[in-house]
C-alpha cells in the first residue's frame, strides 16, 4: 500500500511534468501583451494596431495592444523592463522612450539599451508644424516674422520627446521662444490647438492631413529632410532653417533575456507582416513609412540613435529634468 508521503511525492511529479509540458509548447501557446506606452489617438498607437492585428494572424494567438500612458512613454516603458522576458510582454519602443528620454530626464528608471532585447523596428514618420487654419501665417517665413516680433507670447503643446524637441530645436535655430506647454495625451493638445489655447503645433502628419482637409488646421512645414509625396506642395523645415530634421521611430522590443529563438521567432513575423501590401496601405494612411529589418540592425539603430537624441536635445537647448 502507498504511504501519504509516497503519494505526495507522485503527485509532486505529475504536476512538474504538467508544468514542464506546458512551458515546452511551442511559442506563442498564449495571449501576446502588446504595450503602447502612449495614449490612443497617436500615430505610435494606431500603428501599433495594424501591427497587433497582423501579428495574431501570423502567430496564431490574440495579440493585445494594451495603452499605458504617462510621463513621456516612461510609465509603460518601466512596467515592460520589469515583466517576464518570456515573449508575452512586448513593448512598441520609440525613439522618445529608447533614444531622447535619457537625455530629457536625469533619473530615468530604466536602461533603455541594458534593460531590453531588440525584436524589429516598424516604421518612421515625420511630423508637420502646423497652427489654426484661420491664423494669418501662410508659410513659414510669415510664421517665423510673427514669432520674432515683439509684445506677444507663442505656446505649443508638447506629449511626446519628440514633439518636445520640435518645439525646442525651432527656438534654437530661428532664434524665436515659443513656450512649450506640456501635456499628458495628443488629443488633448489638438483640442487646445484646434481651440486656439495655445497657437501652433507639432503633431503627426496623418493628423495634419486630416485636420487640414477638414478646414481647421494649415500646414507649415514638415520635419523631414525631403518633402513627403504625401503632400509634396508642404515644403521642410529644412529649407527655412538649415539642419532642421526630425524623424520619429516606432519598433517592438521585449525585457531583456527572452529566449533567442522566441525573439526570431517574432522577428520572421513582424518582418511578414510589414511586407504586407494591405499594411502598406493602411501606413500610408498615417504617413508612417514601414521600415521593416533584423534584430541586429534594430539593435544598432537603438544605440545610432540614443547618441543621435542626445545631440539633438542639446541642440535645442533642453535641460534634463
Amino acid at each position: 500500500m502507498t504511504n501519504p508521503l509516497q503519494r505526495r511525492d507522485v503527485l509532486a511529479l505529475l504536476l512538474a511534468l504538467g508544468a514542464g509540458s506546458a512551458h515546452a509548447q511551442k511559442y506563442p501557446a498564449t495571449p501576446i501583451r502588446l504595450i503602447v506606452p502612449f495614449a490612443p489617438g497617436m500615430v505610435t498607437d494606431s500603428s501599433s494596431r495594424i501591427i497587433a492585428e497582423g501579428l495574431a494572424q501570423e502567430l496564431g494567438q490574440p495579440v493585445v495592444v494594451d495603452n499605458k500612458p504617462g510621463a513621456q512613454g516612461i510609465l509603460g516603458t518601466r512596467q515592460v523592463a520589469a515583466s517576464a522576458p518570456d515573449g508575452y510582454t512586448l513593448l512598441v519602443a520609440t525613439n522618445g522612450t529608447h533614444a531622447a528620454n535619457s537625455s530629457l530626464f536625469r533619473n530615468l528608471p530604466y536602461d533603455p539599451i541594458k534593460d531590453f532585447a531588440p525584436i524589429g523596428l516598424i516604421g518612421t514618420a515625420a511630423w508637420a508644424l502646423v497652427v489654426r487654419q484661420n491664423d494669418p501665417a501662410r508659410s513659414v517665413t510669415e510664421l517665423l516674422a510673427h514669432l520674432r516680433a515683439p509684445g506677444k507670447n507663442w505656446h505649443a503643446p508638447y506629449f511626446s520627446a519628440a514633439s518636445q524637441v520640435c518645439i525646442s530645436l525651432l527656438n534654437a535655430l530661428a532664434g524665436t521662444s515659443v513656450q512649450a506647454i506640456p501635456y499628458k495625451a495628443n488629443g488633448q493638445a489638438l483640442t487646445d490647438l484646434l481651440g486656439g489655447q495655445v497657437e501652433l503645433g507639432f503633431i503627426d502628419i496623418g493628423t495634419a492631413l486630416a485636420q487640414q482637409s477638414a478646414g481647421k488646421l494649415r500646414m507649415l512645414a514638415l520635419t523631414s529632410s525631403a518633402r513627403s509625396p504625401l503632400a509634396p506642395g508642404i515644403p521642410t523645415l529644412a529649407e527655412s532653417l538649415p539642419g532642421y530634421e526630425i524623424i520619429s521611430w516606432s519598433g517592438i522590443v521585449s525585457p531583456r533575456g527572452i529566449p533567442p529563438e522566441v525573439a526570431s521567432t517574432l522577428n520572421a513575423a513582424l518582418r511578414r507582416v510589414l511586407a504586407r501590401p494591405e499594411v502598406h496601405r493602411r501606413f500610408a494612411t498615417l504617413a508612417f513609412e514601414p521600415a521593416p529589418g533584423s534584430e541586429q540592425a534594430f539593435q544598432q539603430k537603438l544605440q545610432a540613435d540614443h547618441t543621435r537624441w542626445a545631440r539633438l536635445v542639446k541642440q535645442a537647448g533642453i535641460e534634463p529634468e
